[in-house]
């Protein structure tokens, strides 16, 4: 019995106190909330009118491409069945293309 009181107030003693929010201000934001603003914003995707395979042979014609991002995946785990023409590699579809 001396055992469970004494644990019991054990328990009230590692209780953090709740803190009260002063009326008429609103609580603080949480962490997670905040993430949000530290985002960089992007312009809304424009659907396009053309494949992106077709935009890109129109963009290597011009030679308005810029240097590749390596593939990131193990050479050994790409799938075979799938060619980037961009990368000129396999492991994507050149319209699954993420640098195109």
């Amino acid at each position: 019995m001396a055992a469970e009181t004494l644990v019991a107030g054990k328990r009230d003693e590692t209780k953090r106190p709740r803190v009260e929010q002063p009326r008429g201000h609103p609580p603080p934001p949480k962490r997670r909330e905040n993430r949000s603003d530290m985002l960089p914003t992007r312009p809304p995707l424009i659907p396009l009118n053309s494949t992106r395979t077709e935009i890109f042979f129109q963009i290597q014609e011009r030679g308005l491409l810029k240097a590749l991002n390596p593939m990131k995946s193990h050479p050994e785990r790409r799938d075979k069945r799938r060619y980037c023409r961009f990368h000129r590699k396999y492991g994507h579809d050149t319209e699954e293309c993420h640098d195109l």
